[in-house]
């Protein structure tokens, strides 16, 4: 399984890219220096773990 990060941003926004293409925007709440532009790394880590047991 192969990542890529991209930092599109800011300090915290990223988009993931899998092997397949498909892609993800990650980022921190603003409170704390991100932009709100896409998911927080709690949120994944929950979207990971539902995932995981659906």
């Amino acid at each position: 399984m192969e990542i890529k990060l991209i930092r599109k941003s800011g300090k915290f926004n990223f988009e993931a890219e899998n092997e397949a293409g498909k892609t993800i925007e990650l980022d921190a709440k603003p409170a704390i220096g991100g932009e709100g532009k896409g998911f927080r790394p709690m949120e994944m880590l929950l979207i990971g773990l539902g995932g995981c047991s659906g």
